[in-house]
């Protein structure tokens, strides 16, 4: 079977580790944290997973694993 680029990763259990009571809203225009709860607007609830360039994260949601765009970080 053809290895998806991303490994799976368990969207209940990621689910469990977050604090659910400071997810973020989100917006292209901010930038978050690796295991930081957001609320897409379109995909629903879902947890960062991975920091990816300067300006993307990969965030698991219920149906998959997405790449948003970020704020770029200050360094």
């Amino acid at each position: 079977s053809a290895k998806n680029r991303h490994p799976d990763y368990d969207y209940e259990a990621l689910l469990k580790k977050c604090d659910l009571s400071r997810i973020k809203n989100y917006q292209s225009s901010d930038s978050f944290q690796q295991n930081q709860a957001i609320n897409h607007p379109k995909f629903g609830v879902g947890i960062v997973v991975e920091q990816r360039e300067y300006n993307k994260i990969s965030v698991c949601f219920q149906e998959g694993v997405r790449v948003l765009l970020q704020a770029p970080k200050e360094t």
